[in-house]
């Protein structure tokens, strides 16, 4: 009997969520809308910050008992993260100082990571956002939500999306970190209704060679393409609501081929695009690799895409640079040692809004 009702209850669940939005397949992957418990006043002259940052190793060790080598006797190690405490307070300083309102977050080892950094750094000051994704070591494509937000929001996996893959000459779960999408609304809004705000989290497939697919360029060309088609479906759905595609695209999002299907369609525009000064090659520089007797290569691998909903209510979007301890930029790194100063390789990309839909 019980398992009926709670059979029941799933079937139902799964009707409203069809039903609210019937071009946006179903596949279970909807977590429960989950509302903040923010008490700021927000208006269409109010600053929102959202930022895109790949942390870079952002590891985690969870708490456990085990027998110490050096001494023989049993001890507990607690949780950690593996990454240099001094680095994290770095990030946790540049969120702070930028103000920032939501947070894509790459390369992080799951929930558990975000949550330690943010209680132990932030003050638990986000709500942590994080679905299991296609990484076999667990980096996943995280949020962090300032909790003082008037927001109530959903996510969903795309994690089971199915795309041609050439070199496997076949169909295969196409994401490496799947695109985990927020659907956001304002308090008080009616979230059977479009959302008033959409982002989608992305990390695609490094440059590392696969079998037959040199740099995985095809695997990375065929994500992008599945990609392209969630974001054409998500605005055909809700053409009124901004977009926003943001994250790590693991390769140079200026020159690379693979992009073509995003940069030459009419729904998306890299939001350092944008406006009456586009940024110049240098000021959109993002990462910097440093071969072993190779030559430094400078690239923008991450960004922040907007459709036109978005872009309306841009103030600003640019790369953040690192700082030293008088508050002065660092120069972009020359060689791999000053790049391991910093507490990534990749700079952060941080757009500024001012949202009318807070009205």
């Amino acid at each position: 009997m019980k398992f009926r009702t709670v059979f029941a209850a799933v079937v139902v669940a799964v009707l409203l969520i069809s039903n609210s939005h019937a071009k946006i397949e179903c596949e279970l992957a909807f977590s429960p809308v989950k509302k903040l418990d923010g008490g700021r006043q927000l208006n269409r002259n109010s600053p929102f910050n959202i930022a895109s940052y790949n942390i870079l190793h952002f590891e985690y060790s969870p708490a456990r008992q085990a027998i110490d080598p050096a001494s023989g006797r049993q001890v507990f190690y607690p949780e950690k993260i593996s990454k240099n405490g001094e680095h994290l307070e770095k990030i946790a300083k540049i969120i702070e100082g930028q103000k920032l309102d939501i947070i894509s977050m790459q390369e992080v080892q799951g929930r558990d990571a975000l949550n330690v950094f943010n209680q132990k750094y932030l003050d638990d000051n986000y709500e942590v956002v994080s679905l299991p994704g296609n990484d076999p070591r667990g980096y996943e494509v995280g949020f962090l939500i300032k909790k003082d937000l008037p927001l109530k929001f959903k996510v969903r996996s795309h994690r089971n999306k199915k795309e041609f893959y050439s070199v496997a000459n076949k169909e295969i779960d196409i994401y490496s970190r799947d695109l985990p999408t927020l659907y956001i609304w304002k308090e008080g809004s009616d979230e059977t209704k479009d959302p008033d705000l959409i982002l989608m989290g992305t990390h695609l497939k490094s440059q590392r060679d696969a079998h037959d697919d040199p740099k995985s360029r095809e695997r990375r060309s065929a994500q992008v393409i599945n990609m392209h088609k969630q974001v054409s479906e998500h605005t055909d759905d809700f053409p009124d609501t901004p977009l926003l595609l943001i994250g790590d695209f693991n390769a140079d999002l200026v020159h690379a081929e693979e992009f073509q299907p995003i940069k030459n369609s009419d729904i998306l525009k890299d939001s350092f695009e944008i406006g009456e000064n586009p940024l110049s090659n240098e000021e959109r520089i993002t990462h910097s690799f440093h071969p072993s007797g190779g030559e430094t290569n400078y690239s923008q691998m991450d960004a922040i895409f907007l459709n036109q909903s978005a872009s309306e209510h841009l103030e600003r979007s640019f790369v953040y640079r690192y700082k030293d301890e008088s508050g002065r930029a660092i120069p972009i790194p020359r060689t791999y040692r000053a790049r391991e100063m910093n507490p990534s390789d990749h700079f952060p990309v941080i757009s500024n809004f001012r949202f009318s839909l807070f009205d």
